[in-house]
């Protein structure tokens, strides 16, 4: 699933199904500590998507994390 279309399935979510996604961005952060994380308040959908072009993830790492979630 190409980054562009998870983006788009986000934005379908409402409001408050965001808690939770946000939960696992900082997952995520928090197992790659080398990726730099810049702080911002958080709470509208605007925050959220705002940040969307700013996280980056490595390849291998969501490979593992997906595959560790299934199991």
């Amino acid at each position: 699933m190409s980054y562009d279309v998870v983006i788009e399935q986000v934005k379908a979510l409402p409001e408050q199904l965001l808690t939770s996604v946000s939960a696992f961005i900082k997952l995520l952060e928090a197992e790659q500590p080398e990726m730099h994380v810049t702080k911002t308040s958080s709470g509208t959908k605007k925050n959220f998507f705002g940040l969307a072009g700013k996280i980056h993830l490595n390849r291998d790492f969501v490979t593992e994390l997906r595959e560790a979630s299934v199991l």
